[in-house]
């Protein structure tokens, strides 16, 4: 429990140091003054930069005591080369406030602390951080174990912030962080425009605080949290200018590194370029971003399994003498839709149904927790199909909101439709309907309500995770 608080604050430390160099970067870049900035931001962008970092250090060592001292070398430098364009931090909090925040943190050290690792979590995943802690990327790693042809900067974190140099190797504290950054950001301050919003979300991060994604290593939780934080932080936007859109961008492209099915978010960053009236500023910024962020994890890919991008099979054109069978990536596919759709029977049985068959059967897997957020989804759609039939004037950002949404949806249940690969896009989308939504003659719950209702359900949670982890 110790060592996990140890882990957590040291890693907040370098996220925050590494967000406020990226964000000052990015303003001296575009030149564009530095405005205020939420500390969750900060910390979020600052996890991104570090993984934009241990790239290309990772090609040829491993991430080990060489790589933290590498990155502070650079982030010192960094903080020098652009102290001028440093954000402001603005953070408000109640009494209230703060007693959550507490609350969460201790929260997130029990889970992390006391969580074991089953399933993909303590199979191929801690097996690739493993990997990248011993040794440089390996050609062909995806020949030892199919899975580990993935390459993603998630878990090239883990294996920075998990400093294994110290023999704690079981600590893993980055999906706490998240749950943490996120609760801070989500918190309502006094006479918040976005309470509705916010609430929603709050609410399920808090009930999500001791499922197995926040104790656990693996990307999925990444993708959730920062869709649900920065999408929620464009839609609270006055404005966009360059530095803006060029942060959007960042956080999306790195996102995609984490995990491939973050890629309908890349909607977002295209149309705000497209709307933007800053187009000569942002173009070779953009154009430059992408390709210090791709290109290592592209390359990266391609050392383990032979493909750019794995399990397309029509990226490994260069056909290297370590790339993996093509059999084997479409196995890969295979399995991963048969076993999202209805597992536990045989994949070739599953692919071969029709909508009509296996649809019924993937609605009886969902837990309770997954039919109600799917059931609101629905609903919130449905509004939105409502208010489009009465031609009401939507806010400037509901058509991209939609859409994304849509694209995300499509790709999704159109490959493996598990229901954890969508819990961002979902609950950003009815917490953003929930916000659209006019309650006339109700009044709204004070903040402090709403903290200590937040309080109830971690301490409900803790209760059974703890009943359920204690030692026969």
């Amino acid at each position: 429990m110790l060592a996990c608080l140890l882990f957590l604050v040291y890693t907040i430390a370098a996220a925050w140091v590494a967000g406020l160099c990226a964000s000052a970067l990015i303003h001296r870049v575009v030149g564009v003054p530095a405005d205020v900035q939420h500390p969750t931001i900060t910390v979020l962008t600052g996890l991104c930069f570090i993984a934009v970092l241990l790239q290309p250090f990772h090609l040829f060592h491993a991430i080990d005591s060489w790589a933290h001292l590498y990155i502070w070398v650079i982030l010192a430098l960094m903080w020098w080369f652009t102290k001028r364009y440093h954000s402001a931090l603005k953070w408000e909090l109640g009494n209230s406030g703060y007693v959550l925040l507490a609350i969460t943190v201790v929260a997130a050290c029990i889970n992390a602390s006391g969580r074991a690792g089953t399933g993909d979590i303590g199979d191929y995943h801690l097996q690739a951080i493993r990997w990248m802690e011993e040794y440089a990327a390996v050609p062909g790693l995806g020949n030892l174990r199919r899975q580990l042809g993935n390459n993603s900067n998630w878990f090239l974190l883990h294996s920075f912030t998990g400093l294994h140099f110290t023999d704690l190797r079981s600590v893993y504290t980055l999906n706490t962080v998240l749950l943490i950054s996120g609760i801070a950001f989500f918190i309502p301050q006094s006479n918040d425009p976005f309470l509705k919003l916010k609430t929603v979300i709050l609410l399920y991060l808090s009930a999500m605080a001791y499922r197995k994604y926040v104790g656990a290593v693996t990307n999925d939780y990444a993708i959730t949290v920062y869709t649900l934080v920065f999408w929620s932080w464009l839609y609270m936007q006055q404005s966009m200018n360059a530095a803006r859109v060029l942060l959007i961008a960042c956080i999306t492209l790195c996102m995609i590194t984490f995990k491939l099915s973050a890629i309908a978010g890349a909607v977002i960053p295209l149309w705000l370029y497209i709307t933007s009236a800053d187009k000569r500023k942002l173009t070779v910024s953009l154009a430059m971003v992408a390709l210090l962020i791709l290109i290592p994890w592209l390359y990266t890919t391609y050392i383990h399994s032979g493909y750019f991008v794995y399990p397309l099979a029509q990226t490994g054109f260069l056909n290297p003498d370590w790339q993996m069978p093509a059999e084997q990536l479409k196995f890969e596919r295979d399995i991963n839709i048969a076993n999202e759709r209805v597992p536990g029977i045989d994949v070739a049985a599953v692919l071969a149904m029709p909508f009509t068959t296996w649809f019924p059967l993937w609605l009886q897997k969902l837990d309770y927790f997954s039919m109600i957020l799917l059931l609101a989804g629905l609903t919130a759609g449905i509004f939105h199909v409502i208010q489009f039939a009465q031609r009401k004037k939507p806010h400037k950002l509901h058509a991209l909101f939609i859409s994304v949404t849509a694209v995300a949806l499509v790709i999704w249940f159109t490959q493996a439709p598990a229901i954890r690969f969508v819990f961002g896009v979902l609950v950003f989308f009815i917490a953003y309907t929930f916000q659209s939504v006019s309650f006339t003659g109700i009044r709204s719950p004070g903040n402090t309500l709403i903290h200590y209702v937040c309080v109830a359900v971690f301490v409900a949670g803790s209760m059974v995770f703890l009943n359920q982890t204690k030692t026969p």
